[in-house]
Parts: C-alpha cells; structure tokens; sequence
C-alpha cells in the first residue's frame, strides 16, 4: 500500500494548480498515517468526488459481457496457456494433515499458529484426521498382532512336525 501511495506523488503532484499548494511525500505520510478500513467500500463515484480525480471506467469498446469475455479468454489461451493450476486450490484438509504428519503431537493451536488457517477450519478437519490416525494405528496393531500370531503358530506346526519327524 505504501508504494502504491508514493506512486501517486508525480500524478498528484501534476494537479497542482497553486504554488502555495504542492503534493509532497509529507502529504503522503500524512495519508498513510489517516488510513481506515472504513473507506476500503467507498464507489468508485465516491472516490472521485472526495479526491477530485477522474477514475476511467472498465471498457468493453460497446461489447457486451459474454462477448467481451469471449475475446479476453481467446487472447488468454495465445498468451498464457497454462495460466490456471488444474488442480485447484491445495486442500487446507491435505494442509492439517502433512502438518499433523510431521508434528505428531501438535495441538490445534500450534497448527493454527504453523499454517496460518483459521481456527474453525482448523477444527472442522483435526478431530476427523485425528480418529483416522487414531484407526489407522488400531488396524496396524491389530494386523501386527495378528501377523504375530500366525507366526507363532506357525513356529508351532513346525514344532510338531519336526517333532514327529523325529520319532
């Protein structure tokens, strides 16, 4: 915002129509400390009439919209064919749970301070991701445990066997 603001020095600064009344990096200053969010919805009609500057509107050369937009996409696809990422947005879910991945112990406010999502987002996905893993782990056992067991019997048929190979 600030460089946008200092930007605005030559063409301001090009209004002047009074020697006692320069646009100075001082006015500037002086903006930037007096900004409000409040004013981030003000039209376009508004700004104009606060500021005293004419503001070009969006021109279509009497075209409309959809044939408009028809042009734009065609020049877009000769110029920037890969422009958009085909497959969409990273998933915050995928997000939660790499970081889970690699901080195992990690509460929801140490994944809400690590990536930076929200808080509800955060906690729509961690109890979910969390019982999965926790699922996960149960089966892993459980199938470890059972390998473990056939293994042991197993051990123990060969046991027998070699035992009556012997007598």
């Amino acid at each position: 915002m600030e460089r946008d603001a200092y930007a605005l020095l030559g063409p301001f600064e090009g209004l002047t129509t009074r020697e006692d009344n320069h646009f100075t990096k001082a006015d500037i200053k002086a903006a930037l400390l007096a900004y409000d969010e409040q004013y981030v919805t003000l039209s376009i009609r508004e700004i104009e009439d606060k500021s005293g500057l004419r503001i070009d509107k969006n021109k279509r050369n009497g075209r409309k919209q959809k044939e408009h937009l028809k042009g734009a996409r065609a020049l877009q696809e000769i110029y920037a064919p890969d422009w958009r990422n085909k497959e969409g947005r990273p998933s915050k879910k995928n997000i939660i749970e790499e970081y889970m991945i690699n901080a195992p112990e990690a509460k929801p406010k140490d994944i809400i301070q690590g990536t930076g999502i929200s808080k509800n987002t955060v906690y729509k996905h961690y109890n979910s991701i969390k019982g999965r893993k926790r699922k996960e782990k149960e089966q892993e056992i459980l199938f470890s445990a059972k390998s473990s067991i056939e293994v042991q019997q197993s051990f123990e048929k060969s046991e027998e066997y070699s035992k009556r190979d012997e007598t």
